[in-house]
């Protein structure tokens, strides 16, 4: 009866120390993976996999990383928002038929780089290397210059100021060089 006392408790222990081992293997092996997609700047991708790691064993650091990603999810979804009004703005002069549609649309545009001017850029998230970008870059200068003289001249070519600023807006976002990765956050 002894010996098989003895038997099962060795049988449960090893069984236990095997559990053990492959769940330490499949966490390392998740945190490795989420490492590498979050160098790869897919967030998303890196959060999901570190919350599958906190599934299978609690660790503080591995949850001070999904809440740092989940902040910086949030901040390049905040991006994302201003980048898609101003592209909205630049679709809207597509129909601009008036001198005061191009006026209107301008000072909406003057709002949103007013925003981007505005723009809180003293945070650790690396979103803040690309708006940083786009708040020193002369695109910006460039396109305020021009949404500030539409909307104080009286005469002008609508067709000829509305591709103008379109092109403008294409340059600004373009020279941002924004990853990839950051632009399906949504």
């Amino acid at each position: 009866m002894r010996k098989l006392a003895v038997i099962l408790i060795v049988i449960i222990a090893a069984t236990i120390s095997g559990c053990a081992s492959k769940d330490d293997e499949e966490f390392d092996n998740l945190v490795s993976q989420a490492v590498k997609y979050r160098d790869e700047l897919d967030l998303v991708s890196a959060k999901q996999l570190f919350e599958k790691a906190l599934d299978i064993r609690e660790d503080s650091q591995i949850r001070k990383s999904v809440q740092k990603l989940t902040n910086e999810i949030a901040e390049v979804k905040k991006f994302n928002d201003l980048c898609d009004r101003l592209l909205s703005k630049r679709n809207a002069l597509d129909s601009a038929m008036s001198r005061q549609d191009v006026r209107t649309t301008a000072k909406e545009i003057d709002v949103l780089i007013s925003e981007i001017k505005n723009y809180d850029t003293n945070t650790e998230y690396s979103v803040s290397k690309y708006v940083n970008r786009m708040k020193e870059s002369l695109e910006l200068i460039s396109l305020s210059v021009s949404v500030i003289s539409v909307q104080a001249t009286q005469d002008f070519d609508v067709i000829e100021k509305a591709q103008e600023i379109k092109n403008q807006i294409d340059e600004l976002i373009a020279s941002v060089q924004y990853p990839d990765a950051y632009k399906s956050i949504k």
